[in-house]
C-alpha cells in the first residue's frame, strides 16, 4: 500500500473520530452561551433522575442509505477535504456491508471454533449476498465515486489525461456492465453456450458504448491503457524497458494479430487450438522483432532470459567480467540439446544413456570451472545449474572384469 493511501486512511480515521465526537457533543444538547450573571441564592437540592445525569450515548454507526448520505453532509459541513470525506464513507460502508454479509452467510462467531467458516452459503443466502454486493457498489459509486478516486495514481494510469466528464462516463459504463456481467453469471449458473454468448454480447455492447462516448484520439488513449492487446503487449515485453514510442509503435500490429486470431473456440480440437496458438506466437514474435529492430530485440531477449539474469547476478558477485555470463549461457545452450538427445535415443540401453550423459556432464563441468573457478562453479550449480546437476548425478556403469 502506498504512503499516500496510508496517510489518507490515517487522516480519515482522525476525521471519523472527530465526527463521532462532534455528534456526541451535539447529542448532549445545546450549551448555554448567555453572559454570566450573579449567582442566586442556592435552592434546596432536588433529586435528579438517573437518565438525566447519565452521559450522552455515542451515535450509532451508519447502516442505511439515508444514514450514509446524512453522514456525508455532516462531514462536508465540518470543512473536511473531499478526499478525507470519501475515505471515511468508504471505510464505514465496507464495515457496514461486511457485517450484513457475515450475518447473511451465517458465519460462526469468534467463540464457535467447531464450525467451519468456509462452509458454502445456501442458494438463498448466495442470492442475497449478490444483491448486497450490488447495493454496496451502487452506494460506493454514488457516495464515494470509483475506488480509483482514492488513488490518483491508479486513476491516471487507467484513464490518462481524458477530460473529467469522459472519465465519469467511462466509470458509469464500466460499473453498469459489471453489474450485468455478474447477473449473467448468477442467472446462468455456470459456463455454457448461452452464458458465453450473453457475455460476448455484453462485451460488444460495452465497446459500442465506449466508442460512442470517446473521440478516436480519446479511444486510443483509453485502449493503450486498458485493452486486452495492451495488457498482453505489456506482459510480452516483460522485464524489457521499452520506451513509450516503442510501445505505441508495436501496439497496432500486435492488436491486429490478436484480433485476426480470435479467441480459442471450444468446438475445436485440442491439436488445432495448439497449432493456432503456436502460429499466433510466431506472428507476435515477428512483429516484436520488426518493431524493435535487431539490437533492441536482442536486448528484449536478454531482459527476459531468466537464466542469463541469474548468471549475470552470480558473475557480478564473483567479480567476474560481464562477458563470462554470456559464455556460461553459451555452454548451457551447447550441452542442453545434446543431453536431451541422449535421453530421447531409444537405440541406446539405459546404461549407455547414463554413460553418455555422464560424459557430457563432465565435459560441461570442466568448461564451466575454467570460466567460473571451482568455488564459482559450485555456486552456479546451486543457483542456476540444475540442468547440469542431473547429468553429473548419472554415474557411468563400471566395466565388468
Amino acid at each position: 500500500m502506498s504512503r499516500a493511501i496510508l496517510t489518507l486512511i490515517l487522516a480519515a480515521s482522525l476525521a471519523a473520530n472527530a465526527w463521532f465526537l462532534f455528534r456526541t457533543s451535539r447529542a448532549g444538547g445545546p450549551r448555554d452561551t448567555s453572559p454570566a450573571v450573579a449567582a442566586p441564592t442556592p435552592a434546596p437540592a432536588r433529586s435528579v433522575p438517573p437518565e438525566a445525569s447519565s452521559p450522552a450515548r455515542p451515535p450509532a454507526a451508519p447502516r442505511t442509505e439515508a444514514d450514509f448520505r446524512r453522514l456525508r453532509t455532516e462531514l462536508e459541513a465540518l470543512g473536511l477535504a473531499p478526499g478525507i470525506v470519501r475515505t471515511v464513507i468508504a471505510m464505514l460502508l465496507n464495515q457496514a456491508f461486511q457485517q450484513r454479509i457475515a450475518a447473511l452467510q451465517g458465519q460462526p462467531g469468534p467463540d464457535e471454533y467447531w464450525r467451519n467458516p468456509s462452509a458454502r452459503a445456501a442458494a438463498a443466502a448466495a442470492a442475497g449476498m449478490r444483491e448486497l454486493s450490488r447495493e454496496q457498489r451502487r452506494l460506493f459509486r454514488e457516495l464515494v465515486g470509483s475506488e480509483l478516486d482514492l488513488d490518483e495514481t491508479a486513476s491516471r494510469r487507467q484513464f490518462g489525461g481524458l477530460p473529467a466528464d469522459k472519465v465519469a462516463g467511462l466509470k458509469r459504463i464500466l460499473a453498469d456492465y459489471a453489474d450485468l456481467e455478474e447477473q449473467t453469471f448468477a442467472d446462468q449458473g455456470g459456463p455454457g453456450t448461452s452464458h458465453r454468448a450473453r457475455l460476448e454480447l455484453l462485451a460488444r455492447e460495452k465497446r459500442a458504448d465506449i466508442e460512442r462516448l470517446l473521440s478516436p484520439e480519446e479511444l486510443l488513449t483509453y485502449d493503450l491503457r486498458n485493452s486486452t492487446a495492451a495488457h498482453q503487449l505489456r506482459g510480452r515485453l516483460g522485464q524489457f524497458e521499452a520506451t513509450e514510442a516503442e510501445f505505441r509503435a508495436l501496439y497496432p500490429a500486435f492488436k491486429a494479430v490478436l484480433d485476426a486470431s480470435g479467441n480459442d473456440q471450444p468446438g475445436r480440437a485440442v491439436a488445432e487450438m495448439r497449432s493456432l496458438r503456436e502460429e499466433r506466437e510466431r506472428q507476435l514474435d515477428a512483429q516484436l522483432r520488426h518493431g524493435l529492430g535487431e539490437e533492441r530485440y536482442r536486448a528484449w531477449q536478454e531482459a527476459n532470459d531468466t537464466a542469463l539474469q541469474q548468471t549475470r547476478a552470480l558473475t557480478a558477485r564473483l567479480n567476474l567480467p560481464p562477458q563470462v555470463a554470456h559464455d556460461v549461457i553459451a555452454v548451457q545452450k551447447e550441452f542442453t540439446p545434446q543431453l536431451a538427445a541422449v535421453d530421447r535415443d531409444r537405440d541406446l540401453s539405459p546404461n549407455q544413456r547414463d554413460a553418455r550423459a555422464s560424459a557430457l556432464g563432465l565435459a560441461a563441468r570442466e568448461r564451466l570451472i575454467q570460466l567460473l573457478g571451482p568455488d564459482g562453479f559450485e555456486a552456479y550449480k546451486r543457483q542456476g545449474g540444475g540442468w547440469l546437476g542431473a547429468a553429473l548425478s548419472r554415474t557411468a556403469p563400471t566395466p565388468s572384469r
